[in-house]
C-alpha cells in the first residue's frame, strides 16, 4: 500500500500509493501522508516510520471552498511543529478574505444573470416602437 508508487508530477516530490503519499521533503525523512474530505469535514493522517510518530488532524468544517486550502497549511504545519521545525503561516486575513472575494464573485454571477431579467421589460418596449 506505501510502495510502488507513481510520480504525481515532476516539480513535486510527492509519490501516490493507493491513497498514500510519500513525502521526503522537508521532513528529511520518508513520511506517508492521507487526507480525507467531505462537505462537512476534513482529515489528515501522517505516518513517520522512522520516528514510530503518527499524527492524526481532523477538522470539523462546512466550509469546502476556503477551508479546504488552508487544510494544507494547517496539517502540514502541526506536524512541522512536532518535529521542531517551523511551521507555515497562515494570515490572519487570509480566511476572511478568501471569502470575501467568493462572495464578491458569487455577486458578480448573480447580478450577470439577474440583469436580462431586469431588462427584459425595456427589451418589450423597445420591440414594441419597433413596430
Amino acid at each position: 500500500m506505501f510502495s510502488n508508487g507513481v510520480d504525481v508530477e515532476d516539480e513535486i516530490p510527492y509519490r501516490y500509493c493507493m491513497g498514500w503519499n510519500r513525502i521526503k521533503e522537508p521532513f528529511g525523512e520518508p513520511v506517508l501522508r492521507h487526507s480525507g474530505l467531505v462537505e462537512t469535514g476534513m482529515s489528515c493522517i501522517y505516518v513517520l516510520p522512522e520516528r514510530n510518530l503518527g499524527v492524526a488532524v481532523l477538522i470539523n468544517s462546512q466550509d469546502y471552498l476556503v477551508a479546504q486550502g488552508m487544510m494544507d497549511s494547517i496539517d502540514w504545519s502541526v506536524t512541522l511543529m512536532l518535529l521542531g521545525m517551523q511551521p507555515d503561516e497562515i494570515g490572519g486575513w487570509q480566511f476572511p478574505l478568501y471569502h470575501f472575494l467568493y462572495d464578491l464573485l458569487y455577486l458578480i454571477i448573480i447580478a450577470i444573470a439577474v440583469l436580462p431579467f431586469a431588462l427584459l421589460k425595456l427589451h418589450i418596449k423597445l420591440l414594441r416602437s419597433k413596430r
